[in-house]
């Protein structure tokens, strides 16, 4: 599977429309990651042990790579929180305590320092 640059730009703009839409009780975040793999056409199945197997540990982020953090001080209720990157640096999440659908910089200290992994969906890798 390969994304194009046209692809890439249209998803991007989907998620820009989607700031601020309420996060989806429960499992907020992983609903959101799954509309985001939905929009390139990859249906997650919101079994996270089965999706997991799905991706490949990377190093640094790309276009619809999986970030997970933990202990973020926005995560309340949560151990580890899933996003959806943009690019090496902005990432897309939904949480209760931001309001919903947020674009984050994952550069931020406030950030960095909790992200736990960066996984590939394996259709992606080339």
């Amino acid at each position: 599977m390969m994304i194009t640059e046209a692809l890439k730009k249209d998803v991007i703009e989907q998620l820009h429309l989607m700031i601020g839409a309420p996060w989806e009780d429960p499992d907020g975040c992983y609903r959101f990651v799954k509309k985001a793999f939905a929009l390139i056409g990859v249906n997650l199945s919101l079994n996270v042990l089965y999706d997991a197997r799905q991706f490949i540990k990377v190093e640094h982020a790309e276009f619809a790579d999986i970030v997970i953090t933990k202990d973020v001080a926005w995560q309340t209720d949560r151990r580890f929180h899933i996003c959806f990157a943009e690019d090496e640096r902005w990432i897309w999440q939904s949480a209760k305590n931001t309001g919903g659908v947020a674009r984050l910089d994952m550069w931020r200290p406030i950030l960095r320092g909790h992200i736990r992994l960066i996984a590939r969906l394996k259709k992606l890798c080339s």
